[in-house]
């Protein structure tokens, strides 16, 4: 598994650039709003942020990338530390930590425990302060109910509705008396738009990224009406940290925990549901839904078993190393490298040896979808054991790196962690059969 390699050394909400720097490291410069400059270790991991209204926040790793802790210095956010089993697990204090963690089934962090249902699925949540949380799941499993409870009173209620493709669209809330009905609608595999009675919510992204860039808020009572724009400002990996209105004034701002839980929202004036790339957050029962799975950022972890099985990972619930420079959008392979500007041409004209390769290993994808084919593509990548001879010395193209599984050979330039091209084993150069034998 490999880290991101893109760094965003700065980020500011301001077209003045910055002078001076505090005795903490922290911009002075009073017109500019918004400003992040972020540190990186020479292995790529973000090892500080320096924010201008957070604050400065120092993180440490293990060898293998695992976040080992995260050190605010700002009055609203507290140290977290973590501990991992050798699968990953998070694992919390006590001598239980050192214990087995059966097929990858946390059973207790914290305050928090965990029952499973017999295809792995988290069917029940409690914790210490009397709140019970249980989930019902399809055939295909997929949630489709979930309650909370506080001791023996139902404090909410969800549905949940997919469509053929297995994307969530709709959901119902009730909570006491009231019933809020959700429609969600989609482009390919990203949120288009959600539909509630009295709003419409529209979402742009940055360019092939799940990264948001802006969403229109209209009201269908009002057809007339130009409605709202509002704007998010991302971190390095595209979470969105602020969200502001078109006259440039912060309406929303998160503080996150290490796994993407949230320790206040201030200012807080429009409901905003983004999170991690790929996820939107389910205020009902406070996991992240992220398309063919759902996030739980109270242990950073996923809530069922992964649907495309060992190709995303070993740990079948396991969402990354860390959320710093790791995002996992579909909720199948965590990402940490990116597809070079042209990919999607070699795409096209390699689309018979992908789905040829991709049926060989069990995980058929169609010529036509674009999508399933990079994660493919990634969950191969995003294996470290499909790394092939790294001490080979590549002479003239020493600046790339090559993965093999069965018949697919792919490259990924070093500098720029871009994945420029897709290969068929039997297809290949004299020179690249030495660097995989």
């Amino acid at each position: 598994m490999w880290q991101a390699a893109i760094r965003l050394p700065h980020e500011q909400l301001s077209q003045l650039q910055e002078n001076t720097d505090s005795l903490l490291g922290l911009p002075e410069h009073p017109a500019t709003a918004l400003h992040r400059r972020y540190h990186y270790s020479d292995g790529g991991e973000v090892q500080r942020i320096v924010d201008k209204q957070r604050g400065i926040t120092d993180f440490h790793y293990d060898a293998s990338g695992q976040l080992r802790s995260r050190q605010p210095n700002h009055p609203q956010l507290h140290t977290e530390d973590f501990s991992y089993d050798p699968a990953g697990n998070l694992c919390g204090s006590g001598s239980w930590q050192f214990d087995k963690i059966q097929n990858n089934r946390l059973i207790a962090f914290k305050d928090l425990r965990f029952t499973y249902d017999d295809w792995g699925n988290l069917s029940e949540k409690s914790s210490t302060n009397g709140a019970t949380q249980r989930f019902t799941y399809d055939c295909e499993n997929r949630l489709i109910h979930a309650q909370t409870w506080h001791g023996a009173t139902l404090h909410s209620e969800a549905r949940y509705h997919y469509d053929a493709l297995g994307r969530r669209i709709g959901k119902q809330v009730t909570q006491g008396d009231q019933t809020q009905d959700t429609t969600f609608l989609w482009q390919g595999l990203r949120l288009l738009q959600e539909q509630q009675p009295q709003r419409h919510s529209t979402y742009v992204y940055e360019t092939e990224s799940y990264a948001p860039l802006a969403r229109i808020d209209t009201d269908p009572t009002l057809p007339d009406h130009p409605g709202q724009t509002y704007y998010f400002h991302t971190d390095q990996i595209g979470t969105p940290q602020e969200m502001t209105d078109a006259q440039g004034h912060v309406v929303w701002r998160a503080y996150y925990k290490a796994w993407g839980g949230l320790e206040a929202l201030s200012p807080n004036t429009v409901e905003q549901n983004l999170r991690f790339q790929g996820q939107y957050h389910d205020r009902e029962s406070g996991l992240y839904y992220n398309t063919f799975r759902y996030y739980d950022p109270a242990v950073g972890r996923f809530t069922t078993q992964d649907p495309i099985g060992l190709a995303g990972g070993e740990n079948l619930y396991r969402y990354a190393p860390n959320a710093l420079g790791w995002v996992d959008p579909l909720g199948l392979t965590a990402c940490s490298v990116k597809f070079s500007k042209n990919f999607e041409g070699k795409l096209k004209k390699h689309a018979q040896d992908i789905y040829m390769t991709s049926r060989r290993l069990g995980v058929p994808v169609a010529k036509g979808d674009v999508a399933g084919k990079k994660n493919f593509i990634l969950s191969i990548v995003n294996d470290s054991g499909n790394l092939a001879n790294p001490n080979f010395k590549w002479n003239t193209i020493e600046s790339m790196r090559v993965y093999v599984k069965d018949k697919a050979v792919i490259l990924v330039n070093n500098s720029t962690n871009e994945i420029t091209t897709f290969l068929h084993r039997d297809r290949i150069s004299s020179f690249l059969q030495e660097v995989i034998k």
